[in-house]
């Protein structure tokens, strides 16, 4: 197999924010692993994504961010990012309901103008010794 880990993130703020991909490899699959990223991400520009997956993935953030809530400190959490983020605590009451007014087409604008960015960082983390 070529990774061991793989999982992908937002973190939005008021005025920025940023995507991350992690890749989990043996350091000799480096170079394959990022290069199977770079396809995968340039297929989603130019193929888009099939409108089920748009749904599975509305109930699956849906669902995720609600399971999230459960304790107070996730609560509290979620209402100080709200606040931080310019949306005050409505926002943390709204954001299901953004998420199911989400269409197929804002996606895939949303792929093309990030995911086609030239500004990338990509960051690789080897073992090595611990001086």
């Amino acid at each position: 197999s070529l990774a061991y880990s793989v999982y992908g993130s937002h973190d939005a703020a008021r005025w920025a924010g940023i995507y991350q991909f992690h890749i989990g490899c043996a350091p000799s699959k480096v170079e394959e692993a990022r290069e199977g990223l770079r396809t995968l991400l340039g297929n989603i520009v130019r193929e888009g994504i099939a409108r089920p997956e748009i749904e599975r993935a509305r109930t699956y953030l849906t669902g995720l961010y609600q399971v999230g809530l459960q304790s107070s400190r996730s609560q509290m959490l979620a209402y100080a990012r709200h606040c931080l983020i310019g949306k005050g605590p409505e926002g943390m009451e709204e954001f299901p309901a953004a998420i199911r007014r989400t269409t197929l087409d804002s996606v895939q604008e949303a792929a093309r103008r990030y995911l086609d960015s030239p500004a990338r960082t990509w960051l690789l983390l080897l073992p090595g010794k611990v001086d």
